[in-house]
């Protein structure tokens, strides 16, 4: 399972053409910038604030 993670993380990860798309809004309350907020959250807060 951790070999396909990987494969698929180096498939669409940064830097790949395989998807592209542009993100227009980047404000605070966009989806962008929750995802950074939430992806760096210990575990509990991420519970309560996904």
């Amino acid at each position: 399972m951790e070999t396909f993670k990987s494969r698929v993380k180096d498939a669409l990860g940064e830097g790949s053409k395989a998807v592209q798309m542009e993100i227009v809004n980047q404000e605070q309350g966009d989806l962008p910038k929750l995802v950074d907020q939430m992806i760096v959250q210990e575990r509990d807060a991420f519970a309560v604030s996904s």
